[in-house]
């Protein structure tokens, strides 16, 4: 069976809870109790969901790790990708379909500070204010041994 960390960060739980174009970074503050360092130092992060409420000016929102990623490399160097929603309006409601847990990442485990950025296509800033966003998180944590043999078998030696 494998033991995973999960994470439930709610927007009003943020350092600064205002998401909007000119704020478009939440910063959570987690507990270093609630880590164990029983866990390998190997560790992937994928999005497992999110929710917000916004007013429909936005088609699709992106969602970044804006922590380190060891693995990914993004042309906008805006962060870590880690999946998109995308935005349907009718005259009394707003729905997400989230695209998640498609992308996992090695990041540096236990953080204790996570700051999660958002932003509209195109990279572009929000075009409305998000509330009530929360975002769930998964850090699956490997054998540091096995993945050392891993990496050194898909190392190729140049001259």
């Amino acid at each position: 069976m494998e033991i995973n960390d999960f994470l439930v960060l709610h927007q009003a739980d943020a350092r600064n809870t205002t998401l909007n174009a000119g704020n478009n970074t939440l910063v959570f503050d987690i507990p270093s109790t609630y880590y164990t360092n029983q866990r390998s130092s190997v560790c992937s992060l994928s999005l497992v969901d999110f929710g917000f409420v916004e007013d429909g000016t936005d088609n699709y929102l992106l969602v970044y790790y804006d922590n380190i990623g060891q693995n990914q490399f993004n042309s906008s160097n805006n962060g870590v990708y880690l999946g998109h929603a995308v935005c349907r309006f009718d005259a009394n409601s707003t729905y997400q379909t989230p695209d998640v847990e498609k992308v996992e990442v090695l990041v540096n485990a236990r953080p204790t500070t996570i700051s999660i950025k958002v932003l509209a296509e195109g990279n572009s800033p929000l075009g409305a204010a998000i509330t009530n966003a929360f975002f769930v998180l998964k850090f699956k944590y490997g054998n540091a041994v096995d993945t050392s043999e891993l990496l050194l078998e898909q190392y190729t030696p140049t001259l």
